[in-house]
């Protein structure tokens, strides 16, 4: 189990005030090899701010499609499952993300990621992941396939 908790708001001579929160849960566990997880994170919004995390790597969180790099003015809230594990040397993820406004019930859509990787020797995996958002009003239709190879010495 993990989770998280922020504030954020206006400063100084900022013309916008704002006042907002992030929270996140995440819950899993380990069966043969196998886990599973249930999470909620919540990037608030107020009076148009979004939450903004001034140092995240975003293209992890909220879906790969990245449709979500910057917060939403209304926040996002992000119910997400997981499912990962190692079948002989290959490593498989998959994410499900049912995204919704934080502000105002907007439903942003679904997101469906999935993971594949391989190390080919103990210099040089390869990645192949892929990802389907489809959108309720925010932004757009986007499937996006990656096939990446890394040399490590």
């Amino acid at each position: 189990m993990s989770a998280s908790y922020a504030s954020q708001s206006d400063a100084g001579d900022n013309p916008t005030s704002f006042d907002t929160d992030y929270f996140a849960l995440e819950v899993g566990t380990k069966v043969s090899g196998i886990t599973f997880a249930a999470g909620y994170e919540n990037l608030g919004g107020d009076n148009g701010v979004g939450f903004m995390p001034p140092l995240a790597t975003l293209h992890k969180f909220q879906g790969f499609a990245d449709k979500f790099l910057a917060t939403p003015g209304a926040g996002i809230q992000d119910f997400y499952l997981k499912v990962a594990g190692k079948f002989d040397k290959v490593g498989l993820t998959a994410f499900w993300h049912n995204l919704e406004a934080a502000e105002g019930g907007a439903d942003y859509g679904t997101e469906l990621d999935l993971v594949g990787s391989y190390k080919i020797n103990k210099h040089v995996s390869a990645l192949l992941k892929y990802s389907n958002y489809s959108s309720d009003g925010h932004a757009s239709d986007t499937d996006k396939l990656w096939f990446m190879v890394t040399a490590k010495f």
